[in-house]
C-alpha cells in the first residue's frame, strides 16, 4: 500500500469513527448513536 493510499485510508477511518458516535433522532421521539444501530443490525443479521 502506498503512503498516499494509507493516508486516505486513515482519513476515511477517522471520518467513520467520528460518525459512529453521532446521535440521530428515531421515530417516536427516541434517539440512538449510529454505532449502536449498526451493531444491532449486525447482530440481527447474525441470527438469520
Amino acid at each position: 500500500m502506498s503512503n498516499a493510499n494509507f493516508q486516505a485510508y486513515q482519513a476515511r477511518m477517522q471520518e467513520l469513527t467520528e460518525d459512529l458516535s453521532r446521535v440521530i433522532e428515531l421515530p417516536e421521539g427516541e434517539s440512538a448513536r449510529v454505532g449502536d444501530l449498526l451493531a444491532a443490525d449486525g447482530y440481527r443479521k447474525l441470527q438469520k
